[in-house]
């Protein structure tokens, strides 16, 4: 190959030479050749001239001096080792690597905004270039954070995502080929909500023996733990790292002074005695179902319990969907009366008004107006003001099968499942007691 090219064959980037080992004399050219003007290795092309977009790879002009950054506490050693540059504003540059060249960087102003110069089309993360494979390797949420880290254990890997929490798990998912070559991933994210969530969003990419979390328990992140003079803590934390464990398990061993705590015991009693012994009674914090076959006596036994709630001065919501409010109020009545006023609510002024005041005009009680099928979110919702706005502790839903009837899914028995799921779900959400 002639050093100098034709017209056709153009020059696309400078690259490490692999024979002399210079950093940047070898020069590729667009047919896939190459020359070193340092030692003269060369290679020979394909004949093709048509550049490759994937292969090209811009470089950026990326100027600046290395200095410390005094008020994070990082010296001017550390700079040099990233190749983080300071220059007038002041600003400091953060760059991004391909093939060994910087091919973008990350401006930071004094107002602590940032912008980007160049393209990092490789994805690759802060601090990547200077490591290759080996035991462990430290990821931290910011470039600061890892010059950080570096600081405080030099000689030993670290990296930084380019775009912050939200971006952790995209990120770190475009360099899992590379973070695997690495025994040990150690992710070290913001104390913070976001951070947290980040590092158990991005456990799931790797091996569970493979990937651990790193905390700093007393500071929001490494560089907060070095500017206060803290880089034990950084170097504690990723001791310390530990396996990450879902929070939905959990270690029978730690149990112990949960079951030995007391029982609830009860909130109310149901109004028939031989049921209070079986079960203990009525406990917020349940959901009871009531089975039986049509016509047997199940919204009967739903309107006895709610009032027996009511003069045991609990407040109620009773939520009837195969029958009109006026309907349900009378079936309250009923059990204060004692009389079928759902039927004949012909008994005289006084005793139809005392019957109202012991249920319906108590102030404990609450009805929904609404017949017929309803989506369930949508009586979720309804039951939720119930609860916060009124103090209810006790929802009658009356009944399961009207709840269900209007859904579109031709699975019956999942839709069941799932309407329950949702139902016991909101029980644990607020601590009342469903019937």
């Amino acid at each position: 190959m002639n050093s100098t090219p034709s017209d056709e064959n153009q020059f696309v980037r400078h690259e490490p030479c692999e024979e002399c080992g210079s950093s940047d004399a070898f020069a590729v050219y667009s047919d896939g050749g190459g020359f070193c003007f340092s030692c003269g290795h060369h290679t020979k092309g394909n004949g093709d001239t048509n550049l490759q977009p994937n292969r090209v790879r811009r470089m950026v002009n990326y100027t600046g001096d290395f200095s410390g950054i005094r008020s994070r506490k990082i010296t001017e050693e550390t700079c040099k080792k990233f190749n983080v540059r300071v220059d007038q504003g002041p600003v400091i540059r953060f760059p991004y690597y391909a093939g060994g060249r910087v091919v973008a960087y990350k401006e930071r102003d004094k107002d602590k905004n940032f912008t980007w110069s160049g393209k990092n089309e490789e994805n690759q993360l802060f601090g990547q270039q200077l490591f290759g494979s080996g035991k462990t390797i430290v990821c931290v949420e910011g470039e600061i954070d890892a010059l950080s880290v570096w600081q405080a254990r030099p000689n030993w890997p670290v990296v930084s995502i380019p775009n912050g929490a939200k971006a952790a798990k995209k990120a770190l998912q475009y360099q899992l080929q590379y973070l695997l070559g690495f025994s040990e991933i150690v992710l070290m994210m913001d104390n913070d909500d976001a951070g947290q969530a980040a590092a158990e969003e991005c456990v799931s990419l790797f091996p569970s023996d493979q990937v651990f979390i790193a905390t700093l328990s007393s500071y929001k992140d490494a560089s907060e733990a070095l500017q206060a003079g803290d880089g034990d803590a950084i170097r504690q934390a990723v001791w310390n790292k530990r396996s990450y464990v879902p929070q939905s398990i959990l270690d029978g061993r730690d149990l112990f002074s949960l079951v030995s705590s007391p029982l609830h015991g009860k909130d109310a009693d149901y109004p028939y005695e031989k049921l209070n012994k079986v079960t203990g009674g009525l406990r917020r914090g349940e959901l009871v179902c009531l089975t039986a076959g049509s016509g047997t006596g199940k919204s009967t036994i739903c309107g006895e319990i709610a009032v027996h709630l009511i003069n045991q001065g609990q407040k109620v919501g009773y939520i009837a969907l195969e029958e009109s409010v006026k309907r349900t109020g009378l079936r309250l009545m009923t059990v204060a009366a004692n009389k079928p006023l759902h039927l004949n609510n012909e008994i005289g002024d006084q005793a139809l008004k005392a019957a109202f005041k012991d249920t319906l005009g108590s102030g404990k009680c609450y009805l929904r107006d609404g017949f017929g099928s309803v989506d369930p979110d949508s009586l979720l919702n309804d039951i939720r003001y119930l609860v916060k706005t009124n103090e209810v502790n006790w929802i009658v839903l009356d009944h399961l099968s009207i709840l269900i009837s209007g859904n579109e899914n031709a699975d019956e028995r999942k839709t069941i499942d799932i309407v329950m799921t949702k139902l016991r779900s909101f029980v644990e959400e607020t601590g009342i007691g469903l019937l």
